[in-house]
């Protein structure tokens, strides 16, 4: 990571002084943390990829104020570290080896060529299709893949540096966590915000793109495309 981006980052953690010092524990699992309804799977970690692991297991509409504001601090605190550990796979990926993570809107390019090639679908467990079609009016289109526990650790990684990525281009932005009323489909999430009433959430986009492009629906050009589409409206 060039300097420029490591003060960028470094700064940003240290104007939430909350987010030092937490003890993530190496057990819990990704997807309860980012409600992915009753998904389960392997959680062992790669040797050549270590997957992001949130401080909690419960839904976030299930979390105590508290526990909210303990899990936007993790976030925060976590950008620096998955940053690193995305750009060690990215590199470590034959045709990708000089990629740089200068959180430049061309660097966003050829992450999502990378970020297409490292999706992986699994079928879904006999639980969580009928959760989907207990909640859904056209069970006949409903999904049979969803994402691996290593994708959804990925889109992760990629979320946060999309985040960075436009909170570079535009300083004015600010995580942001709204849990008024769980009502608000980002309810507890960790939000980019700016000076507009627009509400960015990284995460759900990448998750998104993951299932578009393991399902055939998108390529990773989307990545940096999705990145211009937002620079348009924020700009002023």
């Amino acid at each position: 990571m060039s300097r420029a981006s490591q003060t960028h980052l470094s700064s940003r953690c240290r104007r939430d002084p909350g987010g030092r010092g937490l003890t993530i524990a190496p057990s819990k699992p990704l997807l309860d943390c980012l409600q992915a309804a009753g998904i389960s799977g392997d959680y062992s970690l790669s040797s050549e990829y270590d997957l992001v692991r949130p401080p909690f297991t419960k839904l976030l509409r299930e979390m105590s104020k508290q526990e909210l504001r303990s899990y936007r601090e993790w976030y925060v605190a976590s950008v620096p570290a998955r940053i690193e550990e995305l750009a060690s796979a990215v590199r470590r990926t034959p045709g990708f080896e000089q990629w740089r993570p200068d959180l430049t809107a061309g660097s966003l390019s050829v992450l999502g060529r990378w970020f297409a090639s490292a999706v992986e679908l699994r079928p879904l467990t006999a639980s969580e299709a009928e959760k989907l079609e207990s909640n859904s009016v056209f069970p006949a289109d409903l999904p049979r893949e969803g994402l691996t526990n290593r994708s959804y650790s990925i889109a992760f990684d990629v979320a946060i540096y999309f985040g960075e990525t436009l909170l570079r281009e535009f300083p004015t932005l600010t995580y942001h966590q709204r849990a008024t009323t769980l009502r608000f489909a980002d309810y507890g999430h960790v939000v980019l915000k700016g000076r507009s009433r627009a509400l960015l959430n990284p995460l759900r986009s990448m998750v998104g793109l993951a299932l578009s492009i393991g399902r055939g629906r998108r390529t990773g050009d989307r990545l940096r495309v999705l990145f211009d589409n937002w620079v348009s409206v924020l700009q002023p």
